[in-house]
């Protein structure tokens, strides 16, 4: 059996099209979320990825509210509502 009949090649071998990532699904991932905390009134910028790790865990949403997110706090420690703003 050769390798690319196994998967081997498509695993272990160089990416097919030259590795090349699209020019914005990089810089997606580096942008920053502003958390404003209505507890500590503290604004703290965030990664995406540590905003949905927050969110995931007993994250809540409550529409309509100004600060309509229940996490917690990245300033104070401690869970309260806040509102996520988009850099």
């Amino acid at each position: 059996m050769r390798d690319d009949e196994t998967g081997k090649r498509s695993l272990f071998g160089p990416p097919v099209g030259g590795g090349r990532v699209a020019p914005g699904a990089r810089r997606a991932t580096f942008r920053l979320i502003t958390v404003d905390c209505s507890r500590c009134a503290a604004a703290t910028r965030i990664g995406v990825l540590d905003a949905l790790r927050r969110l995931a865990r007993w994250g809540l949403w409550m529409p309509g509210r100004t600060y309509s997110r229940r996490i917690v706090c990245p300033a104070c420690g401690r869970r309260s509502w806040v509102r996520l703003r988009l850099l």
